[in-house]
């Protein structure tokens, strides 16, 4: 075999120098001494390579597996008669008089390593991996490297390469010449007589047309948008290039209805695919403004074709999204996208950057996070009648962007690939992406007359997933209403205390007595037919219970008024919610006076005029709440009974014990309060109401919950984390439940509370304020300290959460 082999290189090296001396480049030839440039697509990988060292994200890799009657030498031949052949890869970089050239080394071939015979599956994509993110040294060489991994019957060639010399275009110039060689029908029509030197001398003198540049410059003005894909980790300062990639396959009968879907609206499969993936993002990220980068192969002249070398460069695909717009529109839209990029394809993409005057940053792309390729796989030329010769994308563990969508088209069958940076994203959310694009590509088969934004998103998985989130506890407690309840607690109870603040306290007996008295005033001064409100103008005191109920049981619902707000904004609540009758105390009594005619003084009440008090109906506006008016005029938010009792009713069934003593730490002017008045009167307990800015003074607040054994409480998060972190531990200790609203709950208050109060049961509640308070709890465990963001958690009994965009459509998991 060695004599064929020198043979066969001999009879190949004869024939080489006969060919070059024969023809000759058309635009210019370069003799051997002439300085060879860089192209620009090679200075730029020089820069990147130079930048990260000896990461191998721009490595090339191929794996083959030849089953057959196989020579492995003669296969290896024929591989160095394809690297004699081609000067670029024998082509090394170096510096030479300040710049940068290519260095063409004279018959270098290329190093091949030969593995034991017979080895296992798994070891062969270990050492094959390694083979391939070995190194390159681009000044000293060789960029081109084989592995070999002979088998039984079978033997796997892995070609690594360095893109600074190879691109896919030119892997199928190497496979047609591999077999050719290795058949012996290689002939000189296969290899055109131009080097990759002699174009990159070409490509740099080449003038690049203005009026392409002045259509990149109006297609990509304005600011650039950073695409906000949903990420599993936080982004570092520089990119490693650690990726992978998903691999998923259509059914032939599913690719033969894409295919023919794409045909019928005169479109490529290329458009089809990035129209499914600008869609998916859209749902993704909720950004109509997507920038796409598509890498393409620039040879422009028939007489490039031919040659092996990196001639790829970059197009940015910008597109609008329209919800409203047909699907068939938005793919002839897309389609007229891509023939205008395509059409202004003449300067390079360093030159679109430098004209936008972007300044570079090396942790991410200039202009784009994503890309897209569309690639319609060639068959294999045939090695021999007795060899299959397979191969499928090799997995480096390198991904160059942020996500990249591959599709590929064999014996048409289509396939999509998703290369992913592993320090953004779980392979489970690259999975899920790729149940989306799968579902989105099926779909957009069907009516084109369908508006994009109905194009169904969701899996069934999801939908399940859903409605499992969606799922509250079973359990669902019988409960009297409001008026009822205190009732049946006064009967058991009356002399537990059922308010307390400062000194003063009012027990369940004192608290349905002044309740009747505040009805009986409310229903002598409150005959409006147009108004059925009241308003409380009360500070943290104890007349607000017996004002509540007395309002609840006389058919009215309540409006707190804070004496703390401005007269102005005071006055402006009245007139929008039409009060005329406001229940306040003594120390108020002149502002109250101010704000309407009809004012009932609490502290002048007298026993001798009180009335039954009637259970609400499930109707009645059982309050009113304004917004802080922080994004404009303060809205009433009104909430009805039934919806107030549903609240309450679904915080008995989610917490396994109820308030012994509740801290209420806001005001009754804030939605918040609605959680401790409602769920201590329901459960028979004490409400104590704090001064005015105790939250100020923590070691006080500390005090208070010490002294009154408090059981639960509600406070935003910044305040507990001050309460936990300087506070004596042995004044918290009466607490069961604390509960955490109003603000994101921050990892590190999980951490330190778990590390302080442990025994203490911690919770994350959300809703707004038309949802009557809370729509979801989680209840937190430690190992929530250390996710990057505390879940909000599942919804509540009787609710349903679902996340939406700025179309009110549902968005996927993540």
């Amino acid at each position: 075999m060695a004599e064929e082999k020198g043979s066969l290189l001999s009879r190949w090296k004869n024939h080489r120098s006969k060919l070059a001396a024969s023809e000759a480049f058309p635009l210019k030839t370069l003799d051997q001494e002439a300085a060879r440039v860089l192209s620009t697509g090679q200075a730029r990988l020089l820069y990147l390579q130079e930048l990260y060292g000896d990461n191998p994200f721009y490595h090339y890799a191929d794996l083959y597996e030849f089953t057959g009657n196989i020579d492995v030498d003669r296969l290896i031949d024929s591989f160095q008669l394809v690297v004699l052949n081609h000067d670029i890869l024998r082509t090394t970089f170096d510096t030479k008089g300040g710049m940068v050239q290519q260095v063409i080394h004279k018959d270098r071939p290329c190093p091949v390593k030969v593995f034991p015979n017979g080895l296992e599956e798994n070891r062969i994509e270990e050492e094959a991996r390694t083979f391939a993110r070995k190194p390159f040294d681009l000044r000293e060489g060789p960029l081109v490297s084989l592995a070999v991994f002979p088998g039984l019957g079978a033997c796997r060639v892995l070609v690594a390469m360095h893109h600074i010399v190879v691109d896919k275009w030119s892997m199928n110039i190497l496979r047609k010449e591999w077999a050719a060689h290795y058949a012996g029908t290689y002939s000189s029509e296969l290899k055109g007589p131009y080097t990759y030197a002699d174009y990159a001398a070409w490509e740099r003198k080449r003038p690049r047309p203005a009026k392409a540049l002045t259509y990149w410059k109006e297609r990509l003005s304005g600011d650039i948008p950073v695409l906000n894909l949903p990420q599993d980790f936080p982004q570092d300062q520089l990119q490693t290039f650690s990726g992978a990639f998903s691999k998923r396959a259509f059914t032939m009968a599913d690719s033969a209805a894409i295919a023919q879907a794409a045909t019928a609206l005169d479109i490529t499969l290329y458009v089809y695919f990035l129209a499914v993936f600008r869609l998916v993002l859209y749902r993704y990220a909720n950004q109509k403004d997507i920038w796409i980068g598509t890498p393409f192969t620039n040879r422009s002249r028939k007489s490039l074709e031919k040659i092996i070398g990196f001639f790829n460069d970059t197009l940015v695909l910008r597109e609008g999204m329209d919800m409203d717009q047909t699907v068939g529109d938005m793919l002839l839209g897309v389609r007229q996208t891509v023939l205008e990029a395509f059409g202004n394809k003449d300067v390079t993409f360093e030159q679109v950057v430098n004209a936008l005057e972007i300044r570079r940053d090396p942790t991410t792309n200039p202009l784009f996070r994503v890309m897209f390729l569309f690639h319609k796989k060639e068959p294999f030329p045939e090695f021999s009648p007795e060899i299959q010769v397979t191969s499928a994308p090799f997995d480096l563990g390198v991904a160059k962007f942020d996500l990249t969508m591959y599709v590929e088209l064999v014996d048409g069958r289509l396939t999509s690939y998703l290369e992913y940076a592993t320090d953004i994203f779980e392979s489970d959310t690259v999975e899920l992406i790729q149940d989306h694009l799968h579902l989105v590509a099926r779909a957009l088969i069907g009516d084109t007359n369908r508006k994009v934004g109905d194009v169904p998103f969701l899996t069934q998985q999801e939908q399940s997933i859903f409605a499992d989130w969606n799922r509250a506890p079973e359990r669902s407690p019988e409960m009297l209403n409001l008026v009822d309840q205190v009732k049946k607690v006064t009967l058991l109870h009356p002399d537990r205390k059922a308010i307390v603040h400062q000194d003063t306290s009012l027990s369940y007996a004192e608290l349905v007595q002044h309740s009747r008295m505040v009805a009986c005033a409310i229903q002598a001064k409150s005959d409006s037919k147009t108004c059925r409100f009241v308003g409380l103008l009360l500070g943290p005191e104890c007349a607000i219970l017996p004002s509540i109920i007395g309002c609840l049981g006389s058919g009215y619902g309540y409006i707190p008024l804070d004496p703390a707000y401005p007269q102005d904004r005071l006055q402006d609540m009245v007139n929008q919610a039409g009060i005329e009758t406001i229940v306040t105390t003594a120390s108020h009594i002149e502002l109250g006076h101010r704000l309407t005619d009809v004012v009932i003084d609490y502290d002048s009440l007298s026993p001798q005029h009180q009335i039954e008090l009637n259970p609400p109906k499930a109707e009645q506006a059982a309050y009113a709440i304004f917004t802080s008016g922080s994004t404009g005029r303060p809205k009433g938010v009104q909430v009805s009974y039934a919806n107030l009792e549903a609240s309450t009713r679904a915080r008995l069934a989610y917490y396994e014990s109820h308030p012994g003593v509740f801290l209420l730490m806001s005001s009754i002017s804030f939605d918040s309060s609605v959680a401790g008045l409602f769920w201590t009167l329901w459960s028979g307990g004490t409400l104590v109401t704090k001064q005015e800015r105790l939250e100020q003074d923590v070691g006080a607040l500390a005090e208070l919950i010490h002294s009154q054994r408090v059981t639960h409480t509600l406070m935003l998060p910044s305040l507990y984390d001050l309460l936990i972190r300087f506070s004596k531990e042995d004044q918290l200790t009466s607490l069961q439940h604390v509960i955490v609203a109003g603000e994101a709950c921050p990892p590190g208050l999980v951490l330190e509370h778990f590390k302080k109060l442990p025994a203490i049961s911690l919770h994350n509640e959300y809703g707004p304020t038309e949802a009557t308070v809370w729509s979801s709890v989680h209840t937190l465990v430690p190992s929530d300290g250390d996710r990057n963001v505390v879940p909000i958690g599942r919804s509540i009994s009787g609710y349903q959460l679902a996340v939406l965009n700025d179309d009110l459509r549902e968005v996927p998991i993540g």
